[in-house]
């Protein structure tokens, strides 16, 4: 990705993202419809030269402490992200 990456929730149920950074990256969260949950999965994975932080949305709410993205070559991170109200309130979960 750019120098910003913006991961949308499907229009329905479930969706998974792969993000792939070759430079500092800052996400954002979009999409999502009221009164429906919806999911997703976040893999960042880091290159082989690794060294590329990965900034999140301040606004998400985390059951315990936001992940830590690891910039090592190679580092896989996971989290889930989950929304009911249109993404207007972001839950997220480290895993």
């Amino acid at each position: 990705p750019d120098t910003s990456l913006a991961l949308s929730f499907s229009e329905r149920g479930r969706i998974a993202h792969r993000v792939l950074p070759v430079q500092d990256t800052e996400i954002s969260i979009i999409g999502g419809l009221s009164g429906l949950f919806q999911e997703m999965l976040v893999m960042v994975q880091q290159s082989a030269m690794g060294n590329n932080m990965v900034t999140l949305p301040a606004n998400i709410v985390w059951q315990r402490n936001p992940p830590f993205i690891d910039t090592r070559s190679g580092a896989v991170t996971f989290f889930r992200l989950w929304t009911l109200d249109g993404g207007n309130t972001i839950y997220g979960k480290s895993i």
